[in-house]
């Protein structure tokens, strides 16, 4: 793996080939949801934090909001 020389935001599986390809797309898959989930609660004025994150991608995390923005709709 290269570390992007110093940057993780540039880092992936160096060489060549088909796996490598698909290793490459999977990383920036999750390094770009990661970033639409920190996006998200930065709009929405919440916390970010790295368990943050990754419970929302997990899926740990969406139970919680769905309570509490059914309690919200409730009390408006």
């Amino acid at each position: 793996m290269k570390n992007g020389d110093g940057n993780p935001e540039q880092a992936d599986y160096g060489g060549t080939g088909l796996e490598v390809s698909k290793v490459n797309r999977f990383l920036d898959t999750v390094k770009n949801r990661c970033f639409k989930i920190r996006d998200t609660l930065l709009s929405e004025d919440q916390g970010v934090s790295v368990t943050t994150i990754k419970n929302i991608y997990s899926g740990k995390e969406s139970k919680v909001h769905m309570v509490l923005e059914i309690f919200q709709e409730h009390n408006d």
